[in-house]
């Protein structure tokens, strides 16, 4: 999760530096790699720590399917809960 976190400050410290606000060529290819590679690392990680046994190669799916992939795992496993307020006052 950390990693996450650094990308992000980085991402946006590196944005906010590059003129006109446009990452050189160089630095939104990396960008656009590390991002779903550091996705893949934590889902791997939050899995094993949950004792969870995934599929094999599930790592390289996360990093080729993301934004499918993430949201999916992490609504299976409760890492987000989402909150209904039911209460009537």
């Amino acid at each position: 999760m950390m990693l996450l976190w650094l990308f992000a400050i980085a991402f946006g410290v590196a944005s906010s530096l590059a003129p006109g606000g446009q990452l050189p060529i160089r630095a939104d290819l990396a960008s656009r790699v590390a991002f779903p590679l550091i996705l893949s690392f934590w889902v791997a990680g939050d899995a094993r720590k949950r004792r969870k046994q995934l599929c094999y190669d599930f790592d390289s799916f996360i990093f080729f399917a993301s934004p499918i992939i993430v949201p999916v795992y992490l609504f299976q496993n409760d890492a987000v809960k989402p909150r209904i307020d039911t209460d009537e006052h």
